[in-house]
């Protein structure tokens, strides 16, 4: 599906999606909102990038965070999408993952 490809291609464009104010976390989020009535499946797997927000340093995983924030108080979230965000916000069990945590790296 062409959606999938260009909005996954734009997750893995490290200028593109890590900017420094979460412009292009906003732009998937607000994607991904638009796509979730007409195709949940799709909406589901274009949370994933946001979904990682725990292995990322801060301002990064603060800014991935609110954005799944944003997405799990929409009104009529399909369950397929719900479901991402709400595992991808769950509290961890220990915060082992904090040692873990990294500023995203240019590819190359």
């Amino acid at each position: 599906n062409r959606a999938m490809a260009l909005l996954r291609g734009f997750a893995r464009n490290f200028g593109a999606f890590h900017q420094p104010g979460g412009e292009g976390y906003a732009l998937l989020a607000d994607r991904l909102l638009e796509i979730d009535p007409l195709n949940p499946g799709l909406a589901a797997r274009l949370a994933q990038p946001l979904a990682a927000w725990r292995r990322y340093a801060e301002p990064w995983g603060r800014a991935m965070r609110e954005q799944l924030e944003r997405i799990a108080r929409t009104p009529e979230l399909s369950k397929n999408t719900s479901e991402i965000v709400r595992l991808a916000l769950a509290d961890l069990q220990s915060d082992g993952a904090a040692s873990q945590r990294r500023a995203p790296q240019p590819a190359g």
